[in-house]
């Protein structure tokens, strides 16, 4: 489901400016552009954020390849991008920082935690005895249950 409440008045004037500039110096005609103005909103706010400034600044043949691509590969229910398209202007991932430590709860690691330089300390399950704690600067050994 989308949640719509994300929307602010900046994300709805990126997107119309998106259009209106594909509209004016492309002379694209959209049959529906309020749903089109929707799906640019949605994509942006479910999980691939797009860059209004380099959308308004770039090249506009890649301009109308993300926006057709939005248009053609969006779900409509949740706002997710499907068929592993991935627009040219949307905004780089900051969270990766995030998402690795995820993936390594999901393999096993209970404690994952940042210190105050950014470093990150994981301490792994094991079925006997104390934890083993590494360091994610140092290469996991996987020979350690």
């Amino acid at each position: 489901m989308i949640d719509w409440d994300k929307t602010t008045m900046d994300i709805h004037e990126g997107a119309n400016a998106t259009l209106k500039r594909l509209e004016d110096e492309a002379g694209f005609i959209f049959d529906d552009r309020c749903s089109a103005l929707m799906d640019l909103e949605a994509c942006h706010i479910s999980g691939t954020p797009l860059d209004w400034d380099a959308l308004a600044d770039g090249d506009v043949q890649d301009v109308a390849h993300d926006v057709f691509g939005i248009i053609h590969h969006i779900d409509r229910d949740t706002g997710r991008l499907g068929d592993c398209f991935s627009p040219r202007f949307a905004k780089p991932k900051t969270d990766i920082q995030d998402q690795v430590i995820a993936k390594l709860e999901r393999r096993g690691f209970r404690f994952a935690s940042r210190l105050s330089d950014g470093e990150v300390v994981m301490q792994r399950r094991v079925k006997f005895g104390r934890p083993q704690t590494s360091n994610m600067k140092e290469k996991d050994d996987e020979d350690n249950p």
